[in-house]
């Protein structure tokens, strides 16, 4: 009898399992995401830079519907204004932007009869003296391979850094951000570790001085997403407040954040890894 009791326990257990049970999310209507970057890498002009437009979607949707048909123009303190073009995929593009350093920028973007503002300072990259590659101990024991990236901080002003790597065998960037309140004129530092780097591998390494308001959106989105968790270059979480408002309604901004920054891009290969 009691084997019998067993098997109708677990009949009713199975069966049970079948029952559907619908889950009442709560909806919102579709946010604006406007993520516009000036990144200006030193290796080139800067004069082609990309800002994309996008719209949040539902909960299991993968995807996110990409936005066309807005008005995106960015005009500095000379009054130039340099217009980016709508490529119908949400990505607007411009190839003639005059990247200078210290330069105040105003992003406008203008859709569905609603304008959109943000205004921002290209931040000067930092200059890199060297980057070096060590074996150190890891957590479980066995050896790390520890990337120390090292650069200058100028002198008697505030200065805010992101710094990102990403080895050739992995999809994505990690990033940290540090700013300069105890090391302010010294020469400072970046660590990136990892247990699977090989000798010979590339680690494409990125770093940008940013402004303090970037600074401050990245801390909350990292501690968020973490440092691996898709980037401060990806779609921001709606609980971060960026810096682009709505004229009209200032209750209503769009999701992301204007920034403008001169680049560091370096390709470096590791040496002491055996």
């Amino acid at each position: 009898m009691k084997n019998i009791f067993q098997i109708l326990l677990l009949v009713f257990l199975l069966t049970s399992c079948e029952e559907v049970i619908d889950v009442d999310l709560n909806t919102a209507p579709p946010q604006l995401i406007v993520d516009a970057p000036i990144y200006w890498d030193k290796t080139t002009d800067g004069k082609l830079q990309t800002i994309t437009i996008s719209k949040t979607s539902d909960y299991f949707k993968n995807e996110m519907p990409m936005v066309s048909g807005a008005k995106v123009y960015i005009t500095n303190s000379k009054a130039e204004v340099f217009n980016f073009i709508d490529n119908n995929d949400g990505k607007y593009v411009c190839s003639d932007f005059v990247s200078e350093i210290n330069e105040t920028y105003t992003l406008t973007v203008e859709y569905n009869g609603t304008i959109f503002k943000a205004t921002e300072k290209m931040i000067p990259a930092p200059n890199i003296n060297s980057i070096e590659d060590i074996q150190t101990n890891g957590f479980a024991g066995g050896k790390t391979t520890e990337i120390k990236i090292k650069y200058n901080d100028p002198k008697g002003e505030k200065n805010f850094y992101l710094t990102g790597a990403k080895p050739s065998s992995k999809p994505l960037f990690e990033y940290g951000v540090q700013n300069d309140q105890f090391t302010d004129g010294n020469e400072m530092f970046e660590l990136y570790r990892d247990d699977e780097l090989k000798k010979n591998e590339s680690v494409n390494i990125v770093q940008l001085g940013i402004s303090e308001g970037y600074y401050n959106y990245l801390k909350v989105l990292l501690s968020i997403a973490g440092s691996s968790g898709g980037g401060p270059f990806s779609t921001p979480s709606a609980t971060v407040k960026g810096n682009i408002i709505n004229q009209t309604d200032k209750n209503k901004n769009p999701l992301g954040y204007f920034r403008a920054s001169q680049v560091n891009n370096i390709t470096y290969t590791i040496t002491s890894k055996e």
